[in-house]
């Protein structure tokens, strides 16, 4: 079972993403608002070697406004 999706409205449609706004009605019988990121899916992959090092990306992340180490990953596509 889930729950009941009463109406479902797309606020933005980005080229990755899109931002809908759903009411839905929970199993218990709540009724409720959600903002709600759908995304096609994302891979990624954690490269280990022999001497029990991983290997991690210097990205820049403008959201951030800086640089962050993390693993190498990207959309489905």
């Amino acid at each position: 079972m889930s729950a009941k999706v009463n109406s479902s409205i797309v606020l933005y449609q980005g080229k990755v993403f899109k931002l809908v706004k759903e009411n839905i009605t929970l199993l218990n019988g709540v009724t409720i608002n959600l903002d709600i990121i759908r995304h096609p899916g994302a891979a990624t992959i954690v490269p280990l070697f022999g001497n029990n090092t991983a290997l991690l990306i210097k990205q820049y992340r403008h959201a951030l406004g800086d640089f962050i180490w993390e693993i190498p990953a990207g959309t489905l596509n």
